[in-house]
């Protein structure tokens, strides 16, 4: 999908404007870059520019750089705009690693206050066949309400799978059909696939309709510090599960999960100050209701036949992420 970028840089000379468009031109997939109407604007076009990798890369220069719009340009090249209402959803709850998996997005839409003027659709906790001509496998909506609790039909587009929302948007899309998905109902298009550029537009762009409008998790001054934790998490923590479960040799293993990725020489509780930091995040107001555990072991057991090939979900473990917290000492 072609995509229409907009940053926000400070740029307060010739010579700075002339840098950041050098800047943004060498990320992948960028095709053409122009400063905007407005002051302090870098204009970005090009084949699946990936937003969050272009401000880190303006970011390496310049002290800020701001994701102001991201917006699908059709094929004669009009750019589709993306209000800040009409929007919806679709998304896994069984992807529950945040920040970087789509649970983050639903996260931060309760905590914002915009689940009452953003709807969302959870999908099906294992691949299915998204159509009846190949056999391609992917994320498929439920065929009644009470398939599976916790998901739903598509009410809005009638489609079955995510890949059918894909193919609405865009007859010649080509590339993988993954959620989460945040939808332009009026305009019938994809706004955003990648998680990281949906929470920043939650963050800035829809503050005219969200209840914590003045809530503000991505401040300018600490973007450097957030980025460079994000990616150390990534690394070690998130994408470590994988690196682990998936090990064909001992060197990359990691203490992550513990029975289905076998990682069992601790666990979560056992570490006292990350057992505490977990159950603070879990009790900030909206987020304990996108933890859908059941979801979670239903996809994960069921999803990686090599290795739970019988589909085994064991019954716990019972970790209350509701029980005190001492938190509260680094606020004082």
């Amino acid at each position: 999908m072609k995509r229409k970028i907009v940053m926000k840089v400070p740029m307060n000379c010739q010579k700075c404007k002339t840098k950041a468009l050098k800047i943004a031109a060498t990320v992948d997939g960028v095709s053409s870059v122009a400063l905007g109407e407005e002051k302090d604007r870098v204009v970005v076009t090009g084949e699946r520019v990936d937003a969050i990798k272009l401000a880190k890369s303006l970011r390496k220069k310049f002290k800020a750089a701001d994701i102001i719009t991201v917006a699908e340009v059709n094929l004669v090249g009009r750019t589709q705009s993306t209000p800040t209402a009409l929007h919806h959803l679709s998304l896994s709850e069984s992807l529950p690693q945040i920040p970087f998996k789509p649970s983050r997005c639903l996260a931060y839409l309760n905590i914002k206050g915009l689940d009452k003027a953003i709807s969302f659709t959870s999908v099906k906790l294992i691949w299915e066949r998204t159509k009846e001509s190949d056999e391609h496998m992917g994320w498929v909506f439920p065929a009644s309400e009470t398939e599976l609790a916790g998901a739903e039909p598509d009410h809005l587009n009638g489609a079955k799978s995510i890949r059918e929302l894909y193919e609405l948007a865009s007859t010649q899309y080509t590339g993988k059909y993954t959620v989460p998905v945040l939808w332009d109902k009026k305009l019938k298009t994809i706004v955003s696939n990648e998680s990281g550029e949906i929470i920043c537009m939650f963050n800035t762009e829809f503050n005219d309709i969200a209840e914590n409008a003045s809530l503000d998790l991505y401040p300018p001054h600490l973007h450097s510090q957030i980025d460079q934790t994000n990616e150390w998490i990534y690394d070690k923590i998130n994408n470590g599960v994988y690196k682990c479960g998936f090990a064909r040799k001992q060197e990359p293993y990691d203490e992550v999960y513990v029975v289905h990725f076998k990682c069992n020489k601790k666990v979560l509780r056992e570490y006292p100050n990350l057992f505490n930091y977990t159950k603070d995040i879990f009790q900030v107001p909206g987020m304990s209701s996108t933890v859908n555990m059941d979801h979670i072991k239903r996809h994960y057991y069921g999803s990686h036949p090599s290795i739970n090939p019988f589909g085994i979900i064991p019954s716990g473990p019972d970790s209350d992420y509701s029980s005190p917290h001492d938190r509260s000492r680094f606020s004082t």
